[in-house]
Parts: structure tokens; sequence; C-alpha cells
């Protein structure tokens, strides 16, 4: 039986059986010397990959063939063998940040799992400056491999409003080797933002002005306009964070309709990432009538 070693792997292979009964092989593994001989399955194939293996581990291979009655032969075996480790990881891929400051204070990374077979855990690095080094002082903590998953989410609760903090990951192996580092992605809990007008339980008309006092770090606002505080809404628009002074915008012709003497909630979300998909604070929630 050959066996030859690569990273985190150890690849069998043997001369195939030829009688016309033979049904197919057993694979046993030892991890250790000392150890028992585990089964690793069967197979009707003349090789066998074993992978996920630790390296400082020396294995030992124990193989058998069987026919249709079940009989088996004598056993051939094949050790020690310990895997190499050359290849480091690839850097995480799929980053994304998202800020929150709505029922509790998070920012929230989302990166694509790595699929080594020797993959064993993520270290996150985290400042609070784009000045982000690799070091034990921005080590901020550690993920262990969850084969089960091809997309990992992770919720950082130690966070503060209004500070930007800046992220990079780094793929490490049973070996402890490392890859690349990721890209540095950043993001900022935003204050709630503080409306203007038209002013609370104000009186207005079907088509107000609506204004609200600027976000420092926003990109972008949604303004939203319900019939009742837990309806539907009758309106929504994306807002620019203007280059100075408060975002402003008028309820728009095209819009439903605001009919009188009915009152009207609204209320304003933030957006700090460019892609305008998860808002990151919002108002309280105002009320108008249109007289």
């Amino acid at each position: 039986m050959a066996n030859a070693s690569t990273d985190g792997e150890v690849s069998l292979t043997w001369e195939a059986n030829t009688e016309r009964d033979l049904a197919g092989y057993k694979l046993y593994r030892q991890a250790g010397a000392d150890a028992e001989y585990q089964s690793l399955g069967t197979t009707t194939s003349n090789s066998y990959l074993d992978t996920g293996l630790d390296y400082d581990t020396n294995y030992y291979y124990k193989l058998k063939a069987y026919d249709q009655s079940g009989n088996e032969s004598d056993s051939v075996v094949a050790g020690p063998r310990k895997p190499y480790n050359l290849d480091p990881p690839s850097k995480p891929t799929g980053l994304k940040i998202n800020a929150y400051n709505l029922t509790s204070l998070k920012i929230r990374l989302q990166w694509n799992a790595n699929n080594e077979s020797d993959f064993a855990y993520y270290k996150i690095f985290r400042a609070i400056s784009d000045n982000l080094p690799i070091e034990s002082s921005t080590l901020y903590d550690s993920i262990p491999n969850d084969p089960t998953t091809a997309f990992y989410t992770y919720n950082d609760t130690g966070v503060d409003v209004s500070v930007t903090y800046y992220y990079r990951l780094l793929a490490y192996d049973k070996g402890n080797l490392k890859s690349n580092s990721s890209d540095m992605i950043n993001d900022t809990p935003l204050p709630f933002p503080t409306l203007v007008a038209p002013a609370d339980e104000g009186i207005t008309t079907t088509h107000p002005d609506f204004e609200w006092q600027r976000v420092s770090g926003a990109k972008a606002y949604q303004i939203i306009v319900r019939p009742n505080l837990e309806g539907s809404n009758i309106w929504e628009e994306i807002v620019s964070q203007p280059s100075s002074g408060n975002p402003q915008i008028t309820y728009p012709t095209s819009a439903t309709g605001l009919t009188l003497p009915n009152t009207y909630y609204w209320k304003v979300g933030t957006f700090s990432q460019d892609d305008q998909n998860d808002v990151n604070s919002y108002s309280s929630t105002w009320s108008f009538t249109v007289h």
C-alpha cells in the first residue's frame, strides 16, 4: 500500500484485487502508535484520501479486502505517516460589515467560510483607527472552524455610539500557518436622528416639508410615513446626505395622497454603508395631522 502526504491529508493507494466476488475494502486508522485502530469505513475504490488530520500525530493505516460472502483477507499495514503543512489558508473573503443602534448596540461581521481541509480558526483584529497592525495588542477574538457553515456571522457588542471600528481577519490552519490579512472594513454605530419638522403632533398641509438634524457619519437616510404606528408604509424614500446643513425632503405628488383631517406618523433611519441595505439607527416616531 503506497501513501503520500499533503497539507493535512494522507493519500493511500493500493493494487486492486482481481477476485470476481470482491465486495470492497475495509480501512482502519491509528492516530499514534499507542492508540487503537478506528474504522474509516469501506470503499470499492483502490484509493482513499484521509483529510483534516493533525500535524503533530503519526498515523498508521490497515487495509483488508472482503468478498460478497463476508470473508476478509489478511491486513496490510502502512505507516507511520505525518501530514505536511506547506500551504497557508486563503485569506478570508466576502467580508461585510454593518453597525446597528436599534434594539441593541452592535457591529455585525459576515464572511465566506474557508474550505481548506486543515482549516482551524479565524482571528479578528480590531482598532478605532485605520492604523490596524496585525499584532497581539489589536487581537480582539478567535472564531473556531464550523465545518457545517458556508458563511460566518460575528456580532461585536463591545462598541459605542459614534465610534468607528476597523477590522481585519486572518485564517489559520491546524499547523498554525496563517493567511494574508483580509481587506480592512469599518463601520460606526450612529446616534438616533433628531426630527425637526413637521413638529410632533403639529398641523401641516397635504405635502409637508420634512427636516431632521444631520447625523455625522451617515451616508444616507430613509424617511418613512405611515397612517398609524404599526401599519404599513404609505411612503418611504432614500435621502442622500447633503454636503452641508440638515437633510430635507417634500412629500411628493407621486406618493399616496395625504387626506385631511387624518393623522400620520413618520420617522427617519440612517445608513452608514453605501449599499443602503441595513438601517443603522432610527429616530423616534412623530405624528402630524393634515389640515
